[in-house]
């Protein structure tokens, strides 16, 4: 999938084959044909996720996708069409607005949530540590389309996401009614103009008691979160 109005980034989805069809290289054509196309397009960057050590993993692999998170039983893999994609992509800007998430930031979410940046990406998918992120997304989406959640994004001047802030019902059934999980995700180059997005999610559900999870690498996210009002609640050793 690639936003229409941009067409330069993608979330590459699956290659399959059938069971006495493999072994002919059918796999790898298409996915080299795709690649083509895409970049017809002016497309500059893929992602997707994969089993680690899997045959697709070897098939994007010869299509040149190297392991960009690599977690326990899976990799999220990006091919950069584009020489330096990642650095201009996200370069520091002060062109930044806060915006409502659209369906079609499905691979610029995606591009953002999967740097190397954050031990948290989000609580409320269960993305934690070095895991991909890629279908959490449409999770994400079907509460914000059934009201349940709400979610803004800092947006740069190509349409490219550094920023993204929401809150989801707590995913624990015995809990309070209006206890709820507040996400964010933060580029080290958005950190000063987070401020007004965080407070925008917050003013939604200002009835509510919300609790964010963040873990050692995350002190953009922390710094951001007690600037927001958080205070320390528990800490432990090795764990979010």
């Amino acid at each position: 999938s690639a936003p229409l109005a941009t067409l330069d980034i993608c979330t590459w989805g699956h290659v399959v084959t059938q069971f006495e069809q493999r072994g002919k290289n059918i796999a790898t054509h298409l996915t080299r044909y795709s690649i083509e196309e895409f970049t017809a397009r002016g497309g500059q960057a893929m992602y997707l996720g994969t089993g680690r050590h899997s045959a697709a993993h070897r098939v994007y692999e010869k299509n040149g996708f190297g392991d960009y998170q690599v977690g326990s039983t899976g990799v999220i893999m990006q091919l950069e069409i584009a020489a330096d994609f990642t650095a201009r992509y996200f370069a520091p800007t002060d062109q930044l607005h806060t915006d409502e998430l659209h369906i079609a930031d499905m691979p610029r979410f995606e591009a953002l949530i999967n740097q190397p940046h954050w031990g948290v990406k989000s609580y409320s998918e269960k993305a934690i540590g070095p895991h991909g992120y890629e279908g959490q997304f449409l999770e994400l989406w079907e509460r914000l389309e059934q009201g349940l959640s709400r979610c803004r994004v800092l947006r740069g001047p190509q349409q490219q996401l550094y920023a993204a802030a929401w809150t989801s019902p707590s995913p624990l059934p015995t809990v309070a009614e209006h206890l709820r999980i507040f996400d964010c995700i933060i580029h080290p180059h958005a950190e000063k103009k987070s401020a007004s997005l965080l407070q925008e999610v917050l003013a939604d559900d200002a009835a509510n008691l919300l609790v964010a999870y963040t873990a050692g690498p995350d002190t953009i996210r922390r710094r951001a979160l007690i600037a927001a009002g958080f205070a320390l609640e528990a800490s432990l050793a090795d764990h979010i």
